[in-house]
C-alpha cells in the first residue's frame, strides 16, 4: 500500500529535543514521576487543573521561543511537497506553542501543513487514534496509507491503533526498545528511503 500522507508529532520530532524542561514542570505541578503530565492533570480538581495547565502552557511557550527545527526537518518536508504528499501535525502540545516554534523554522510555516491538531482541539489525546481517523476522513484515504512519525511511545501506539504505518524516531531513552514501530529512524532524512521504497 502506497503512502498518501505523513503525520508528524511535533516537539522532539520536527523540533530538536530538550527545549521543554519537563522536570521543572513536574516539580511546579507536583506531578508524580510515574505519571504523564496530562494524565495527572485529569486527576486534579477543576481549579487545580486550571492552575497546572497554565503552568504547562507558560513553560511550553517559553520553550517554543527558543526551540529550533530538527536537523533534516526542512529537507524531508520539502521532499514530501515535491512528491505532493500532504503532511500534518498531531501533538499533545498547545496550539500557541506549536505556532510560535514554527516561527523559528527557516522556511516552513503553519501554512505548509494540511492541518495542525493540538491538545486544544476536540479530540482525545494520543495514544487515542481518533485524530488520525479525522485526517484520514479529510483526505478520503485509509489509515494504512498514512505514515505516523514520532519520538514518543504515544505517537506509535496511536498509529498502531489506527492501522497506520509507523516510524519511531529513536531518542536514547531506556524504553526505546519497548516501542513497537514498523520502522526505526535516527534522523528525519531516513524517512526518504522509507517513502521511496513504500511507494515504488
Amino acid at each position: 500500500m502506497s503512502l498518501k500522507a505523513v503525520i508528524f508529532d511535533f516537539d522532539g520530532t520536527l523540533t530538536q529535543p530538550g527545549s521543554i524542561d519537563f522536570a521543572a514542570i513536574r516539580e511546579k505541578t507536583r506531578c508524580p514521576p510515574e505519571m504523564f503530565l496530562l494524565d495527572y492533570f485529569q486527576t486534579l480538581s477543576p481549579e487545580e487543573s486550571m492552575i497546572a495547565h497554565t503552568i504547562l502552557e507558560e513553560m511550553e511557550y517559553k520553550a517554543a521561543c527558543i526551540s529550533r527545527e530538527e536537523d533534516g526537518a526542512q529537507d524531508i518536508l520539502s521532499f514530501l511537497m515535491n512528491r505532493e504528499i500532504p503532511f500534518f501535525i498531531i501533538s499533545r502540545n498547545c496550539y500557541k506553542s506549536i505556532v510560535r516554534a514554527l516561527q523559528n523554522f527557516q522556511t516552513i510555516t503553519t501554512g505548509h501543513f494540511g492541518k495542525i491538531i493540538s491538545r486544544d482541539d476536540p479530540f482525545p489525546l494520543k495514544p487515542d487514534p481518533e485524530s488520525i481517523f479525522h485526517i484520514a476522513d479529510l483526505l478520503e484515504i485509509t489509515c494504512d496509507e498514512i505514515l505516523i512519525v514520532g519520538d514518543h511511545i504515544h505517537d506509535i501506539q496511536a498509529g498502531n491503533a489506527a492501522g497506520c504505518r509507523t516510524a519511531y524516531k529513536m531518542t536514547g531513552r531506556e524504553n526505546d526498545h519497548m516501542v513497537k514501530a514498523e520502522f526505526r529512524i535516527y534522523q528525519l532524512n531516513e524517512l526518504k528511503n522509507i517513502i521511496i521504497a513504500t511507494n515504488s
